[in-house]
């Protein structure tokens, strides 16, 4: 299901006692076992994914198991919004296989973490697929464009959270224009095997400016990271949606989230005017920067969005922050959401750990999985073909 179109909610946050912490990942997630001689298939929902999984009553998940793999950056530049994928996996496993598995079959994971290498994540992705996966579960931001052929020819469906346009591209609506899945169309679409529940790669830029204008601010600049060329591949779009809205964009600021201070960036946005910095890295980029920033008499708004809103920089006193989640917020007192923290906490993830809309955007991922699958077989003919599907702004899924 390629989404061509997402409308996302902006907020303003002054602070909150949320954050996600970065934990370091393993190459194989514990008790995984490999997928039997005749996998079961899977095949796609066209229903939201944050409700409880579907499974058809079995006493015992005694069926062939079904193995998902998992693609992510458990260490590297992008650890601190996804190092803890593994752990929300496992515990998802967990809950739906003591609740008898998906139609009687256990769900195992095997996780390869990359490290933000390209070359071992190309290598890592050819010896999961020879483990005959039923899904990819892929949450690698430092090398997922490095990985979209491999993915499309490998025909398996997959699941995640990313920004890469070659695979969770559609059209962006603020500008009505609609994706093409022509070679070096200026709008992909995504993959035709990509299921994505989380906002497209246009519609996270949008959210950052239409969150900067409801903030209140005029002149905007971005703060990218400088190891994953992803952070600023929305230099483009992020710049057309400032102008649409009357605002200023100042451009693009490479950094290092190893680096020792951010003084001199810092200088530049003050000696520039800017009063919103739209922070394209990992929140603990933004936290150092924000107190670098201070320093300098820097007194406007940072910009937080999808992967950077999790880590210190939410719970940094007197910050405030605009922009937009790409996945449900993890606070809120619906059922499902509920559920979703219950299930975590008795399975040992912490607060800290789970409060990013990043894990939620994987949670989701794998509720979509569930439900798609409630009556999966060990057939390796699928019951029906697959329907590309839609999402309207309102978050339903059409086909």
């Amino acid at each position: 299901m390629a989404a061509t179109s997402t409308a996302s909610a902006t907020t303003t946050v002054t602070t909150t006692a949320s954050q996600t912490t970065t934990t370091a990942g393993s190459t194989a997630s514990p008790g995984t076992t490999s997928a039997a001689t005749s996998p079961a298939t899977a095949v796609p929902a066209t229903e939201p994914a944050n409700s409880a999984p579907t499974t058809v009553a079995s006493a015992k998940a005694d069926k062939s198991p079904i193995l998902i793999a998992g693609v992510i950056d458990a260490t590297g530049p992008s650890s601190a919004d996804q190092g803890n994928a593994e752990l929300i996996g496992k515990a998802w496993a967990d809950f739906v296989n003591a609740k008898g598995g998906i139609n009687g079959h256990p769900v195992t994971f095997a996780f390869a973490d990359n490290g933000g290498d390209a070359a071992k994540a190309q290598s890592q992705l050819a010896d999961l697929q020879s483990k005959k996966p039923v899904a990819w579960l892929l949450l690698s931001t430092s090398v997922e464009s490095s990985l979209a052929d491999a993915l499309k020819a490998s025909g398996i469906p997959v699941l995640g959270v990313g920004y890469a346009p070659a695979i969770w591209g559609g059209s962006i609506e603020a500008f009505k224009l609609a994706c093409s899945t022509a070679a070096g169309a200026a709008v992909p679409c995504a993959l035709p095997n990509a299921f994505p529940v989380t906002t497209t790669f246009g519609a996270v830029v949008d959210e950052q400016v239409v969150g900067a204008k409801a903030a209140g601010a005029t002149k905007l600049a971005t703060a990218a990271c400088a190891e994953v060329d992803s952070c600023s591949q929305a230099a483009p779009i992020f710049t057309a949606d400032a102008k649409t809205l009357g605002l200023t964009d100042t451009g693009v600021v490479k950094v290092s989230s190893s680096a020792a201070d951010y003084t001199s960036e810092c200088i530049k946005f003050v000696q520039d005017k800017v009063d919103f910095v739209q922070i394209s890295a990992s929140g603990s980029v933004g936290t150092k920067m924000w107190a670098d920033c201070q320093d300098q008499g820097y007194a406007g708004i940072f910009g937080a969005s999808a992967g950077s809103v999790s880590g210190d920089l939410l719970k940094v006193k007197g910050i405030t922050l605009a922009g937009g989640l790409n996945g449900f917020p993890w606070w809120v007192d619906d059922a499902p959401v509920k559920q979703y923290r219950d299930v975590l906490t008795a399975a040992g993830v912490t607060a800290d750990q789970y409060s990013s809309p990043t894990m939620t955007g994987v949670w989701s991922s794998l509720q979509l999985f569930a439900k798609a699958n409630a009556a999966m077989t060990d057939s390796r003919r699928r019951t029906k073909p697959w329907q590309r599907c839609t999402r309207s702004p309102t978050r339903r899924w059409t086909d």
